[in-house]
């Protein structure tokens, strides 16, 4: 009887004491789960007032004003989930470096209450202080906007002008870089990279006027180049390409010609090279001095070659693109009619010069007002519809992910490395200043 006693007193005892040892490691449990709820509320304020302050930052104001905007709205968050009480310091630090990277840190403590942490013998605590930090980063963004005025858009420059005006007001004066760029014919740089200056930059919008065909890839060329004065290699590289149409004119440096009629070669030794406005569209195609824009060699009219066909001023089409390299030629067995596989040159280098830039790491944005033409097996959707727009090639020159379902350009292979853009489309003048708005937040949302 007695060793039955002992056995339940020592079973009792255990009992009791695996009792305690589960409710301490329960209440150590929902201790820890509420210090980790709580560092989670915490960590949540701190991110949310890291963006509201850096996001102030992009609409101009005083660095005091950002970093009190970001303790502000930290508190707001924390006193929305009942910590307001609890917080034991929000501090802030706000930095721009050299080039223009500005930068927003947000450290923060709370103080919580144990429920059973207290009632450890000899080393209880009544009271954790959980701490939080969040750092958010505005890169600068540097810009390239490329806007088609050929003749048909006669009617929707008001629509181009006000959403090209909006697109500007997106980004910060003395902070962000825009270069513009306006190209028919040929292609105009109208205003230098620069940082923007809103004034001058809605000055040369509102003076755009329209007026010949549609050179897109040196426009392109341009656009690339005005961002690669920029050697900022944190800034966000953007281009924005506007067109109404299909790309129909080149002006790459031909490589090879009979008796120039130009003066103005490149260079002056042999190789010579010949600058001229090659226009695709027109039958024959015609070549135009770029420095007066008159006809050196055109189908009719007085001109030092009058021809009947381009053969009667270049002896081949062979000509070098932008870095150099030669043309693509894929299509050209004849300078002669018909003319519609010379007219495909003007699709190839457009895209040949958008892939350069994407190597470059320039995100391309492509926008196209107008009807689109209909998808076929053909990537050119019929490349003597010239009125029409091509979604294939503005898709295919922005490296939107819809352009893996599109039939590929021969010889033109994409590039999974390259940075992805988005097409977007619109039949409206309307939808122009809403699609122009969708690139800029697209942008914007990649410098925070």
């Amino acid at each position: 009887m007695t060793n039955l006693k002992n056995e339940k007193g020592q079973s009792a005892i255990t009992l009791a004491m695996l009792t305690i040892t589960f409710l301490v490691l329960t209440g150590f449990s929902l201790d820890t789960g509420n210090l980790l709820l709580k560092k989670s509320h915490l960590q949540r304020a701190l991110d949310a007032g890291v963006i509201a302050g850096i996001t102030r930052y992009a609409s101009g104001d005083a660095s005091n004003t950002i970093a009190s905007t970001a303790q502000e709205m930290a508190l707001y968050n924390l006193r929305e989930m009942g910590l307001a009480n609890k917080v034991d310091n929000i501090t802030a630090s706000f930095t721009v470096d050299k080039d223009q990277v500005a930068t927003l840190s947000l450290t923060g403590k709370v103080n919580t209450n144990t429920l059973f942490m207290y009632l450890i013998p000899g080393g209880g605590l009544a009271t954790v202080t959980t701490a939080g930090s969040s750092t958010g980063v505005r890169n600068p963004a540097i810009i390239s906007l490329v806007l088609d005025v050929s003749g048909s858009m006669a009617a929707s420059m008001t629509a181009l002008k006000n959403a090209a005006n909006a697109f500007v007001d997106t980004f910060e004066e003395g902070l962000d870089q825009i270069a513009l760029i306006s190209f028919s014919d040929k292609a105009l740089v109208l205003v230098p990279m620069q940082k923007v200056n809103k004034t001058t930059l809605h000055n040369q919008i509102n003076g755009l006027a329209s007026g010949g065909f549609t050179g897109s890839s040196e426009a392109i060329v341009l656009g690339r180049k005005e961002l690669e004065k920029v050697t900022n290699s944190i800034a966000v590289r953007a281009m924005l390409l506007f067109t109404d149409g299909a790309p129909n004119v080149i002006r790459p440096i031909f490589t090879n010609g009979k008796t120039p009629p130009l003066t103005k070669n490149y260079p002056s030794t042999a190789p010579i090279n010949y600058d001229y406005v090659a226009r695709l569209n027109v039958t024959p195609p015609d070549l135009l001095n770029p420095s007066t824009m008159n006809s050196t060699c055109m189908r009719n009219g007085n001109c030092p070659v009058t021809c009947t066909n381009i053969a009667n001023c270049l002896n081949s089409f062979a000509y070098n693109d932008s870095r150099g390299n030669p043309g693509h030629f894929s299509h050209i067995t004849s300078l002669i009619s018909p003319y519609t596989q010379m007219r495909k040159e003007s699709y190839d280098l457009a895209i040949i010069e958008s892939d350069y830039a994407k190597t470059d790491k320039i995100t391309i944005y492509t926008v196209g007002l107008g009807t689109e033409a209909a998808k076929t097996s053909d990537p050119y959707q019929n490349v003597d519809d010239t009125g029409s727009l091509k979604p294939v090639f503005l898709r295919r020159i922005a490296n939107d992910p819809a352009s893996a379902s599109d039939p590929a350009f021969p010889g033109l292979p994409t590039n999974n490395s390259h940075p992805i853009g988005t097409y977007l489309q619109t039949p409206n003048t309307s939808n122009l200043t809403s699609l122009f708005q969708t690139i800029a937040q697209k942008i914007k949302l990649r410098l925070i």
